[in-house]
């Protein structure tokens, strides 16, 4: 058997480069989100530019050709059915969300900051000055 159609393949491959693709804009019964937890089972908790948490399903084209993580902005289809539900139609990449945010379909970036917490704590001038002590009397001698 030859050696080197592999190598040959890949290769051939790597020079593409691939075009930009064309912006995809909210319709009606759409929404942007923001991804906040993937939950598995192609589910993931989303919170909506209106408002709202929504349990979101990601449909069967995206599946294992669309990786989404959290922080991620989606775009849904909501349910006339059920309003706490909706479905994954399309994922946006970091220019294409720049671009949104130019036109004002997304919140700036200050306000974007749905999914993390931010926990402060509070401690004590004494506290500060036991943990930052240094000793430096100690020395081990390795023979």
């Amino acid at each position: 058997m030859p050696k080197g159609k592999k190598s040959r393949k890949n290769t051939k491959n790597r020079g593409h480069v691939q075009a930009k693709r064309a912006l995809v804009m909210r319709e009606d019964e759409q929404e942007y989100g923001q991804v906040l937890k993937v939950l598995g089972n192609l589910k993931l908790m989303c919170h909506c530019m209106d408002g709202t948490e929504r349990i979101c399903h990601i449909r069967g084209k995206m599946r294992k050709r669309c990786w989404i993580q959290e922080g991620d902005y989606i775009l849904v289809s909501l349910r006339d059915f059920d309003p706490d539900k909706a479905d994954v139609i399309h994922k946006y990449k970091g220019d294409e969300v720049a671009q949104l945010r130019k036109m004002g379909e997304l919140p700036p970036e200050e306000e974007d900051d749905l999914h993390t917490e931010h926990v402060q704590f509070f401690f004590s001038d004494e506290e500060d000055e036991k943990d930052n002590v240094v000793n430096d009397d100690v020395a081990f001698n390795l023979i």
